[in-house]
């Protein structure tokens, strides 16, 4: 990468490992089942710790995922924008390297431990099992489990690649469209996402909508630039903030919450720019920006099997501080040893860590 263009897209590098974070907090807000039986959450215990959790994970966080779909129209729509069949059909090859292929082996890693777990005991095969008995299943099934045609992957998290795997497929068009009629269709998907008409299931209309804004962010400009207004925008974006905490429980809160998303990824550059202003800060979330996709791929299960164990000891706590701590205990625990590992295996096995992380080191 030169130097300028590491420059363009330094907004977009200091911001992966914050908003990474932020899924693994998104996932730390949901019930698990405890070992021995029983689901358990955290919410419904205190009204301090319910608000605390619900602000940090089903609002600020709720932005990572619309985030990283933008991030990803924007880097793809940018390289193949114009460039006809040819250009588009080059950047499809580059992906198949850094999302397919992570895709399947995480995927196809996933559902060996859920086979093994199950053959040993470890994993319910029961009414609890979200799986099903493997070992019975039809190799039909078997590949929607793997891959996630008619539902979730059976790696949770990996929703989120087969949906931007389907977008880049399915992108072509977009290649050859003018700025003014990809606007008219950034404005129909926009309409429909906001309003929650669901066109398609899968990929979701929120991941279709985003990488489209993305792409069409990308071909406006090389970064979201907005001037002072970005910093209305943020401000903007804070006070929705606060209103979908506050409105949560009302019938209007859906809209309020897709307000927050829209305003807030057209927000990220001003947000970044302000970060960018500390340099100590701003060196170590660049520094951390590689690790991302280890801690996207490994934190689902690893954050299931800490949260039950946590739950075990402080779960019935009913002191907002005690399930503070339970809340937040296996997110750290999970940064820490992601951290390591990565550090670990960029030493010792850095061919590995390429091939696992579709070349993100």
């Amino acid at each position: 990468m030169t130097k300028d263009r590491g420059r363009d897209f330094e907004w977009i590098e200091i911001l992966r490992y914050p908003l990474m974070v932020g899924v693994v907090l998104v996932h730390a807000y949901d019930p698990v089942n405890r070992y021995g039986g029983g689901l358990s959450s955290l919410q419904g215990r205190s009204e301090v710790s319910d608000a605390v959790m619900y602000f940090i994970s089903q609002v600020v966080s709720r932005l990572s995922v619309p985030a990283f779909f933008v991030f990803a129209g924007y880097f793809f729509v940018r390289a193949s924008y114009g460039c006809g069949f040819h250009g588009w059909i080059a950047q499809v090859r580059k992906r198949v390297r850094t999302l397919v292929l992570p895709f399947l082996f995480w995927g196809l890693m996933v559902l060996i431990v859920f086979y093994l777990g199950q053959q040993t005991g470890v994993v319910p095969i029961g009414p609890q099992s979200r799986v099903g008995e493997i070992s019975s299943l039809p190799w039909t099934s078997l590949v929607d489990l793997w891959v996630g045609v008619t539902r979730s992957p059976i790696a949770y998290q990996f929703w989120f690649m087969r949906d931007l795997i389907l977008c880049v497929f399915l992108s072509l068009p977009l290649v050859f469209l003018s700025e003014a009629v990809y606007f008219l269709f950034i404005l129909i998907l926009g309409v429909a996402w906001f309003f929650g008409v669901s066109i398609v299931d899968i990929p979701s209309m929120a991941a279709v909508f985003f990488f489209c804004l993305g792409g069409y962010i990308s071909i406006e400009g090389a970064r979201i630039r907005f001037g002072d207004a970005g910093w209305v925008m943020l401000l903007a974006t804070l006070a929705l903030m606060v209103m979908d905490l506050a409105f949560r429980y009302s019938a209007w809160n859906d809209y309020i919450h897709r307000l927050f998303l829209l305003l807030g990824v057209m927000s990220l550059y001003s947000a970044s720019n302000w970060i960018l202003q500390f340099k100590r800060p701003s060196k170590w979330l660049l520094r951390q920006a590689p690790t991302g996709f280890l801690l996207f791929a490994l934190h689902e299960p690893a954050l299931l099997a800490l949260k039950k164990f946590f739950f075990g000891i402080w779960g019935s706590a009913p002191e907002p501080w005690m399930i503070l701590l339970t809340y937040s205990f296996p997110v750290l625990v999970i940064l820490i040893g992601v951290d390591l590992a990565y550090r670990l295996l960029s030493q010792r096995a850095p061919r590995l860590l390429a091939f696992v992380t579709g070349g993100r080191t």
